[in-house]
């Protein structure tokens, strides 16, 4: 397999090696090699019964409509891609946000994503269920993460958070904000490494200043 393919099943099924498949692992992997390989409107159900070798009644029983199928596949992607899987883990606000800031630019400046999202904008009149597939499955979903954090770290006296959707938000914005919208219209580079330690660590430093008790 080359480099590329493995890619490919990477960012499909959310693996990196070869491992046997559930039909409902098989029907997703099958369901992101098209998606990016056609894109979602030129995907039917029945294509992806046929490339998941599994009847098109069998994709309907753990799917209601590929809508459903795409916001699973953009979960197996995030996990491939490092994106956030859950709230931080730690009782400090500082190390747990710095951690999702990571995580958070590393997924949203990566090439696929930006690619997807770029499509998703193109089409949004015509394919307008699809966008909100993406939201629920990915901003709104990750966002949810760190709202529950913020909201539990209020709770407990660390920080203080009058508003913690609000807030999740806004600290997304500040991690987000310097590299995003650059890479939606492809200028300049994905940030390095340096660049994305450095992004976050003053993001963390001012929202920190915001909620301090």
């Amino acid at each position: 397999m080359s480099t590329a393919d493995n890619n490919s099943a990477v960012l499909a099924t959310g693996t990196s090696g070869p491992e046997p498949l559930s039909k409902r692992d098989a029907i997703v992997a099958a369901a992101g090699h098209l998606f990016l390989e056609v894109g979602f409107e030129n995907t039917s159900m029945d294509a992806i019964a046929e490339a998941a070798n599994v009847s098109k009644r069998t994709v309907y029983n753990h799917f209601t409509g590929k809508d459903v199928l795409f916001g699973e596949v953009m979960m197996g992607w995030c996990k491939a891609l490092g994106g956030p899987e859950g709230p931080p883990a730690s009782d400090d606000p500082a190390d747990g946000l710095a951690t999702f800031g990571r995580q958070m630019l590393n997924l949203v400046t990566s090439p696929m994503p930006v690619s997807l999202l770029s499509r998703l904008i193109a089409g949004r009149d015509q394919f307008p269920d699809l966008c909100q597939a993406f939201w629920r499955a990915g901003p709104d979903r990750v966002g949810g993460y760190l709202t529950e954090y913020l909201a539990d770290l209020d709770r407990r006296g660390i920080l203080k958070v009058d508003d913690p959707t609000l807030a999740a938000m806004q600290f997304i914005g500040l991690v987000i904000g310097p590299f995003h919208l650059r890479r939606l219209l492809d200028i300049g580079a994905p940030p390095t490494a340096d660049e994305i330690d450095s992004t976050v660590d003053r993001a963390v430093a001012i929202f920190m200043h915001g909620v301090a008790r």
